[in-house]
């Protein structure tokens, strides 16, 4: 499952490479309320490629009834598991960290770097070594098991964020210290947010579609509440980003040790 989910991620990757390219190209030959337009487009054309090509494939006897009683059976399933709250909270926190990065880099290269038309090549850029990773993390994951891997990217990102944050207020950032570090630090995020939902997905077996529900409904929107509220703080400089960053990363890493008791680093395969 892990793996799966990290060609999964791939996918998801190549959506903020490809928006801001798509959005202008419909800026140049129409108003921006056409984007709304698109949006809507785009929306039933997914609906009507799930109503024709995506058949439901779980057995007649293991699907559950759509009704209050089961949902809420599945609800006290989800909250009832401390490892598949804590992953979930640690997904959230990493997932608002990409989130707070997309809504603040359009400020930062035009007000700190004044060099706004470099944005969405650079902004690819740093996207583009989640791909690799999140590919990286698809061969070795069966190997080196989702934990090792999950947690030693998290503790490199928190690691690459306290250096670049240091970097910063030494009065040393430069456009390419931005790019190079935030590079390395978003790459991390490639072996992180797969493995950590494959981890809380993994004791929901008998509830996974609701639990799959409950996990994508809180992980985006703590991630964006969250990244709302570090973007207020933007002042001209990257250090609320930075300071952001390393925050959300520690509060990650804290519920992963709430997840595991303090049993960093040991092998589980049972979902890899």
């Amino acid at each position: 499952m892990a793996r799966v989910m990290s060609l999964t991620f791939i996918v998801f990757i190549m959506v903020p490479v490809l928006a801001p390219t798509i959005g202008q190209l419909v800026l140049i030959v129409a108003p921006w309320r056409y984007l709304f337009v698109l949006f809507s487009l785009f929306a039933a054309s997914i609906w009507v490629w799930v109503l024709l090509r995506l058949p439901e494939t779980l057995h007649p006897e293991y699907r559950l009834k759509l009704s209050v009683k089961h949902v809420a059976h599945a609800a006290g399933v989800v909250l009832g598991d401390r490892a598949s709250v804590c992953y979930t909270m640690a997904l959230t926190m990493v997932f608002s960290i990409f989130i707070t990065y997309v809504g603040m880099v359009q400020q930062i290269f035009a007000d700190v770097f004044h060099r706004a038309s470099l944005m969405p090549t650079m902004f690819g850029v740093c996207a583009a070594t989640m791909g690799v990773t999140s590919f990286v993390n698809s061969r070795i994951v069966g190997r080196l098991g989702m934990r090792i891997v999950s947690q030693s990217g998290l503790l490199m990102f928190i690691a690459i964020s306290a250096i670049h944050l240091l970097v910063v207020l030494l009065g040393m950032e430069s456009l390419t210290t931005f790019v190079v570090l935030q590079a390395a630090a978003t790459s991390c995020i490639g072996l992180i947010v797969a493995n950590f939902g494959t981890m809380a997905m993994e004791p929901m077996g008998s509830v996974a579609g609701i639990a799959a529900s409950f996990q994508g409904f809180f992980s985006t929107m703590g991630a964006a509440l969250i990244g709302a509220f570090i973007g207020r703080y933007f002042n001209g400089s990257v250090l609320p980003l930075l300071a952001g960053a390393v925050g959300c990363g520690l509060v990650a890493l804290l519920f992963v040790l709430l997840a595991e008791r303090g049993k960093l680093f040991q092998p589980h395969h049972a979902a890899e």
